[in-house]
């Protein structure tokens, strides 16, 4: 039985997606019973595979605390995809299991329609202020790396977007310069209420890996990515999939100048750090 159990496993972590399709046979609680043997991150890789009601009909079916794992084990949008199919009861009792820290964003998403701007983009995204020197601005992209995108948008006092700047000329600004002096506007971007087609056929993909998301106001509200929509389910009815060569070029760059951003960040802070000691 051990070795029966151990190869199961072996074979959900291994082949998430065609333990989805057979599993999707078997009622929600069965599933459950499966995939709560688990760990989270195994479940989650499986149940991101199947139909999201099937989904969020065997998260509900589990135990409270296993069900929560693996909410927090789930992309954040599939996460959200699942607790917005689910019972308002069910959907309130893990989100109010979860730490502060997760709730937040899953929160921001589910206020949206699940086929609008507003569901798709990333909330936790750093973002800086005019009055900002270069310097100071870079101190604030050490401390929060696993925020940061390629391209820094900025905001002023009441969160209105009103600029951008890429990792690059942030890096290679005078440190006292100001952040609103080196800043590009006006801003490329998307409204809250954008659907998907929309979205998918925005002008600012050929350009950018990402585009920051506004509500009505102008208030700076998340950001998406280009590789959220490569995740999206395609829909036949739905043109304009082919990937846009410049959005995943300037994808593959974003990515080496945040590892790079770094290494010389933390250097730079190294090298300060050992003349104050001199």
């Amino acid at each position: 039985m051990q070795t029966e159990r151990f190869l199961a496993q072996g074979f959900l972590e291994s082949h998430p997606e065609d333990a989805a399709a057979i599993l999707e046979r078997f009622t929600a609680e069965e599933l459950a019973a499966v995939l709560q043997e688990n760990r989270p991150r195994i479940a989650a890789a499986v149940l991101e595979r199947m139909i999201p009601v099937r989904a969020a009909e065997v998260l509900a079916s589990m135990p409270l605390e296993r069900s929560r794992d693996i909410v927090e084990a789930l992309p954040i949008h599939s996460a959200a995809g699942f607790l917005s199919r689910m019972e308002a009861v069910q959907r309130e009792t893990i989100l109010a299991s979860l730490p502060s820290e997760s709730v937040r964003p899953l929160r921001a998403l589910l206020k949206y329609p699940d086929d609008t701007a507003g569901y798709f983009m990333d909330t936790r995204v750093l973002t800086l202020t005019p009055e900002m020197t270069a310097g100071e601005a870079l101190g604030r992209v050490r401390r929060s790396l696993t925020h940061v995108f390629y391209y820094l948008y900025i905001t002023d006092r009441d969160r209105a977007l009103v600029g951008v700047i890429n990792l690059r000329e942030l890096m290679i600004a005078r440190p006292r310069e100001t952040v609103g002096s080196i800043m590009n506007s006006p801003v490329v971007h998307l409204t809250v209420n954008a659907h998907r087609q929309a979205i998918l056929n925005h002008p600012g993909w050929g350009r950018f890996p990402a585009l920051p998301v506004v509500n009505h106001a102008g208030v700076f509200e998340g950001v998406i990515r280009y590789r959220t929509l490569q995740a999206l389910p395609r829909r036949p009815e739905a043109p304009g999939w082919a990937p846009v060569a410049g959005a995943l070029l300037i994808g593959l760059s974003e990515a080496m100048w945040i590892g790079l951003s770094a290494v010389l960040v933390g250097l730079a802070t190294g090298m300060k750090n050992r003349k104050a000691g001199e």
